[in-house]
């Protein structure tokens, strides 16, 4: 799971929404909205995200700050539902 407007990285298999990323990495490769902690438990709850990536403070769509508890929510729900 990633989230949508961070920054993943450089690697295409963490930004599927770049040009040439195989369509097995897209459809392998969900993104919900930052700062949206019911989304994050959503798709946690399917069984089958194997990590969560998150810019703490995302920079790639501007400065936008996590709301209060977001980031904590996160790791306790990857604890739960025993994502990395």
């Amino acid at each position: 799971m990633r989230f949508e407007g961070c920054y993943h990285g450089w690697h295409d298999t963490v930004a599927p929404d770049s040009p040439g990323v195989l369509l097995d990495t897209r459809e392998a490769t969900a993104a919900v909205p930052y700062n949206d902690s019911a989304a994050v438990e959503s798709l946690l709850a399917e069984g089958d995200v194997a990590a969560v990536i998150v810019e703490g403070v995302a920079h790639n769509m501007g400065t936008v700050r996590p709301l209060p508890g977001f980031l904590e929510g996160p790791r306790e729900l990857c604890d739960r539902y025993g994502a990395v």
